[in-house]
């Protein structure tokens, strides 16, 4: 089977959100798909529903299931395996918005000339399934870096060629490292980057950069440590000014919430 885009999964002890994830790439129309799976050695039953989940004849998986250092280092081995050109990551318990997601994703890469990177917005919802907030990417991230902005990670994805040129994720970095690695990407302006705007996972509240105030503390640090070392100018009053987008997410949570309703 030719592969069209890899799909990276890290997972510890998540049986039901694995479930989900697995379900949704597996509903994945028109496509062929490598499910990368990287476990950090669960032990709640993550495993078994891993190895029993149905597969597709789209749908290539496969399953790394050991301790890591934390979810970059998780990430670079999934990415070692990625036999696709196409490299997607899909967190434990986020599903894609659509059947037609990743099929969509793979024709603009086809149809674009040289475009060496892709992402688009992401909806979160609760534990109850409820909306609760539309995370808008924007076009223009080099301005919006300087804010300690940045893409939607899991709506990201790249050519298996860029990590090649510009590095994996940094392990030293607890919660910023995919902010550091957009940063690279970014810095590199020999790489075309395609912003769509539009949805393209549904995402649950409650991650690691999402996480009460020792997660912000944490990121806020590391960012503004990534910025200086990539010798970006920026602000402590710039990068806290980032919460004010918040009440722009707000604004575009209502138009989505609002559109959905209409349609």
């Amino acid at each position: 089977m030719k592969i069209d885009i890899s799909v990276i999964t890290i997972v510890k002890n998540n049986v039901g959100g694995i479930s989900c994830t697995i379900d949704s790439i597996a509903r994945q129309a028109n496509v062929n798909i490598e499910h990368v799976i990287i476990d950090g050695g669960s032990t709640d039953g993550t495993l078994d529903v891993i190895n029993l989940a149905k597969q597709p004849r789209n749908i290539s998986r496969l399953l790394v299931s050991e301790e890591d250092n934390g979810i970059y280092d998780a990430l670079n081995k999934g990415i070692l395996r990625c036999k696709g050109d196409l490299v997607a990551i899909l967190h434990s318990g986020d599903i894609y918005l659509s059947n037609n997601t990743l099929h969509e994703i793979v024709q603009k890469f086809r149809i674009v000339d040289s475009v060496d990177f892709l992402y688009g917005d992401a909806v979160f919802v609760n534990i109850n399934g409820k909306v609760s907030r539309y995370y808008k990417s924007y076009n223009n991230f080099k301005f919006f870096m300087n804010f300690g902005l940045m893409p939607a990670h899991t709506s990201l994805v790249v050519k298996k060629s860029v990590f090649q040129k510009i590095g994996t994720y940094e392990n030293k970095y607890k919660v910023a490292g995919d902010y550091d690695f957009f940063v690279r990407l970014y810095l590199d302006d020999a790489l075309k980057g395609v912003y769509l705007k539009a949805p393209l996972v549904v995402m649950l509240d409650g991650g690691v950069s999402t996480s009460g105030i020792a997660s912000n503390k944490t990121i806020f640090h590391e960012k503004r440590e990534i910025l200086k070392r990539n010798n970006v100018k920026f602000g402590i009053l710039r990068i806290s000014l980032r919460y004010l987008f918040v009440v722009i997410e707000k604004i575009y949570l209502f138009l989505y919430l609002y559109n959905k309703r209409h349609l």
